[in-house]
């Protein structure tokens, strides 16, 4: 039997295997799972306080190509396709449960870096907090860090 869960159909029973035990690799159909749930719960919920969306694993990708369109002269990457991507997700257009970026606090964007990492990008205080489960050394951390900046610098 296939079990659909509003963004993602699974048809391999390993899909859950991979959440119902340690040290499983995680992939991007977990993540999205698990933030459609979490943006739907405080969407619907009646005393959430703290305003936030979540995005999509495609999002980083779009960031990636975005920068790789901007910053390497021989890209093939459309930069205005990208980019009406990128607004679609802004004004609420591209996926389920979710609403206009001007209309919340927080966005949480997962990334995948060899492990998964997440993102919270604050409006209200203007900062971006990192939360990583896997402290590394000082390689991990300049990797990490490599990644972020792609997202985190304005032009």
């Amino acid at each position: 039997m296939w079990f659909h869960f509003g963004i993602a159909t699974v048809q391999n029973k390993n899909w859950f295997y991979r959440l119902a035990y340690k040290d499983q690799l995680l992939d991007d159909s977990h993540i999205n799972v698990i933030l459609y749930y979490i943006r739907k719960r405080a969407k619907y919920s009646d005393n959430n306080t703290f305003r936030f969306i979540s995005v999509d694993c495609n999002f980083n990708n779009l960031i990636h190509n975005i920068w790789d369109a901007y910053y390497n002269f021989e890209s093939i990457i459309n930069k205005d396709s990208t980019e009406e991507s990128i607004l679609q997700y802004i004004n609420g257009y591209k996926m389920h449960v979710v609403a206009p970026w001007h209309t919340i606090d927080n966005i949480l964007i997962p990334i995948n870096v060899f492990h998964w990492i997440l993102i919270v990008v604050s409006f209200n205080d203007r900062c971006i907090q990192i939360y990583d489960s896997l402290s590394g050394g000082a390689l991990h951390d300049s990797y990490v860090e490599n990644e972020i900046k792609k997202s985190s610098e304005r032009r």
